[in-house]
């Protein structure tokens, strides 16, 4: 899938996405909540085969939000320098492999067997991109 950019000038080239998304372990997932309000939550997330994957608590807002409605957009950004890359797409709870998921994303500090029964990993390919510098 190519990453591509419409919009307000400059854009990120396709590889200027790729490899910040790559390169950056930080982001923002905005869900949809009960009452048709964003929830916004800082997350860990790792870019992998075209998929961002987060790791979450089963029982966190995110996850109830997801389960009613997957819709999503992840904001990844930069300060220095500025640039952001938003991503919307439909987002995916896996219950499965929870543990090989964290080590994918946390790889020094993986969570414990008890945290893990807790846990499961959203993962989102992306429909539409755009980035900007």
């Amino acid at each position: 899938m190519e990453l591509s950019y419409t919009g307000q000038s400059p854009p990120l080239t396709s590889e200027e996405i790729e490899s910040m998304l790559k390169e950056n372990h930080y982001a923002r997932i905005c869900t949809h909540n009960k009452d048709g309000t964003i929830h916004a939550m800082p997350v860990a997330y790792r870019y992998i085969n075209g998929q961002i994957l987060i790791m979450s608590l089963i029982k966190s807002r995110k996850n109830k939000n997801i389960k009613r409605n997957n819709n999503v957009t992840v904001l990844v950004d930069t300060l220095n320098p500025v640039r952001g890359i938003l991503i919307y797409g439909k987002a995916e709870i896996d219950y499965d492999n929870v543990y090989e998921q964290e080590l994918t994303i946390n790889e020094t500090s993986p969570l414990s067997t008890a945290c893990q029964k807790k846990s499961c990993s959203v993962s989102l390919k992306p429909m539409w991109t755009r980035g900007k510098a």
